[in-house]
């Protein structure tokens, strides 16, 4: 019965998954609204600066060795990314995506869980629309390099204001180059 009204799924000889039932509801209109139009990226940013912010200030204290090797393995991936001229936006919303679940809150992991293809889609939008410039490029992958560091140095305020930093160039970004269009 739960599976007919979609809270759970079953997966035969595997395990029983329950489903989210706000997914679809959320974020099946925004992504449509992300695809190509800057201002809902800039949106969505300024609520990721909220949410992130605390997410990787918890993640620098709370992060498992596992949440760590995590970072680590999908920041490996960004710089093969970069190195393969790739646009990196799976390594780059997985990376982002690890960091939520390293606060350690369930009910973040679970909206943000709930939230991922709105994550991946803006991430798309952004690299897509920065990596016309190489510089861009660069600076994302130390950003990165950078949130990675303060986290594996369990240092709340650097991880805080690496990832503001972070968004902030994004947002930056965008503004410049939608006003150059």
């Amino acid at each position: 019965m739960l599976e007919t009204l979609g809270f759970i799924e079953i997966r035969p000889r595997k395990k029983v998954v329950v489903k989210s039932i706000a997914v679809n509801v959320i974020t099946d209109p925004l992504i449509y609204l992300l695809r190509g139009n800057l201002d809902m990226v800039l949106q969505l940013l300024e609520v990721r600066k909220i949410l992130e912010a605390w997410a990787a200030s918890k993640a620098s204290q709370f992060a498992t060795k596992k949440d760590i090797a995590r970072l680590q393995e999908l920041y490996r991936e960004l710089e093969d990314d970069f190195n393969k001229d790739r646009l990196g936006v799976d390594a780059d919303s997985r990376f982002h995506f690890t960091l939520y679940q390293a606060a350690g809150n369930t009910i973040l992991s679970h909206i943000v869980c709930s939230l991922f293809d709105l994550l991946w889609q803006s991430q798309k939008v952004i690299r897509e629309t920065m990596y016309n410039q190489d510089q861009n490029k660069e600076a994302l992958l130390q950003q990165h390099r950078k949130i990675l560091k303060a986290i594996m140095e369990r240092n709340p305020k650097k991880a805080r204001s690496a990832i503001l930093e972070h968004l902030n160039f994004a947002a930056k970004k965008i503004l410049e180059i939608s006003s150059t269009k």
